[in-house]
């Protein structure tokens, strides 16, 4: 793909991975990828939604045929906002004055006030939409649209998929970093986050795959953990085993997210949360994770919601190492996002010079990360050929104990988290 540059861009700009507005170096990459803006399970036939994703509003909505499109935000008649207008048929009609749009194409179809009607010369702007896994996915930018990417492992007949949403009050660019080593310390309290009896950590490491880069945490033991980071914005935890009655019925999890700028100073992760399970054991499965939904939503007692808990922690009302498991809503998840919540907030709303940290070789992922964005942006600003990136079946192989099929290089943080 050859795109045209901009006429001057700073150096600097290489460097601003937070601001993702249709001006910026940032946004302008990504708006070449397809994103998930919504849960399918939200969007009720004949609710129109307004959205806001990559610093731009937008109106979401399903028709009568339960065909999901997206629009501009705003009425062309007198620029009100369309998403409180009528779902009537396969069109959307304006609350204003009624003035009535078909939902595919966009055109103007109606002008009930009008003597003379000019609808032909009157049309919304619309965009790409796809629902997928229980995701609605859109594509932002100009002209066809790529390919979508399919996640195979995520289709299989065996997959019992969740698909979970959650906002957050800072730049989505903390949340991309979120990376692998992490766990022992910001989840110290749930059980050791899970290192505790593996041993101390060994080794950290990262390389560039075609679907973006790998992590990996060697254990001093011998076990790993991998992260899959595709590009532009998604995590991967590509397997590990269940616990408990899961873990007997043959259970194992795969998790898929995707971390998204609003805007600037406020982000979304929608996540796909995937149990595979034995056709054998499915039914009952099914029963017990019912069951589980069940008692929690009658256990009594509103738990405070992630959001105010992390605000409560941050500006200091709230002990973090007080909470336990069940004080947070929903229970469990919880209090892990309160935990990734205060750590990345607590970076600044936006990081305002990554170049006073200090990184060391336990920051292989994020040097990668950043080492990939800036070749990245500065080829997109001079109109050069962009990385086609694809996922790729065997290369992003799923085990049920977790790893990929490829062995990881090493990434030296003294020279790779220097700007290029």
């Amino acid at each position: 793909m050859i795109i045209q540059p901009s006429s001057t861009t700073p150096y600097e700009d290489y460097e601003d991975f937070d601001h993702t507005g249709p001006g910026t170096l940032m946004g302008r990459w990504l708006r070449l990828f397809w994103h998930p803006v919504f849960r399918s399970e939200d969007l009720p036939v004949g609710w129109p939604k307004p959205i806001r994703m990559l610093n731009e509003d937008f109106n979401l909505f399903r028709t009568a045929s339960g065909a999901v499109y997206m629009t501009e935000p705003k009425c062309p008649h007198r620029r009100t906002q369309l998403s409180l207008g009528w779902i009537e048929g396969e069109t959307i009609s304006c609350r204003f004055h009624g003035w009535k749009y078909d939902a595919r194409s966009g055109q103007c179809v109606e002008q009930p006030a009008e003597p003379q009607p000019f609808c032909g010369s009157v049309k919304l702007r619309t965009y790409p939409v796809q629902e997928y896994l229980g995701l609605i996915f859109a594509y932002f930018g100009e002209g066809k649209a790529p390919p979508m990417m399919r996640f195979p492992t995520l289709e299989s007949a065996d997959a019992v998929i969740q698909v979970a949403s959650n906002y957050f009050d800072y730049n989505y660019f903390a949340n991309r970093e979120n990376d692998l080593l992490h766990a022992p310390f910001t989840h110290r309290t749930l059980d050791g986050g899970a290192f505790g009896a593996r041993g101390a950590i060994g080794m950290i490491r990262s390389t560039e795959t075609r679907w973006g880069f790998n992590g990996m945490v060697q254990m001093r033991d011998g076990s790993r953990i991998t992260a899959q980071y595709g590009m532009p914005l998604i995590n991967h935890i590509p397997g590990s085993a269940a616990i408990g009655a899961d873990m007997e019925m043959g259970v194992w999890t795969e998790h898929m997210s995707w971390k998204l700028p609003v805007d600037d100073e406020h982000g979304v992760q929608l996540a796909l949360l995937a149990a595979h399970v034995p056709d054998k054991n499915r039914d009952k499965y099914l029963q017990r994770r019912a069951a589980r939904a069940e008692k929690l939503a009658s256990d009594g007692g509103k738990r405070p919601s992630i959001r105010e808990t992390a605000q409560a922690v941050l500006a200091g009302r709230v002990r973090l190492d007080d909470l336990g498991p069940d004080d947070v809503d929903p229970p469990g998840l919880g209090l892990v996002m309160v935990q990734d919540w205060v750590t990345q907030a607590g970076q600044g709303v936006i990081q305002e010079d990554r170049r006073k940290e200090r990184l060391g070789a336990s920051d292989a992922s994020v040097v990668m990360n950043r080492r990939i964005l800036r070749r990245e942006l500065q080829a997109l600003a001079a109109g050069l050929p962009l990385k086609q990136w694809e996922y790729d079946a065997q290369e992003c192989a799923v085990y049920p104990q977790g790893g990929v099929s490829s062995e990881l290089k090493r990434v030296e943080p003294g020279k790779a988290d220097q700007p290029a």
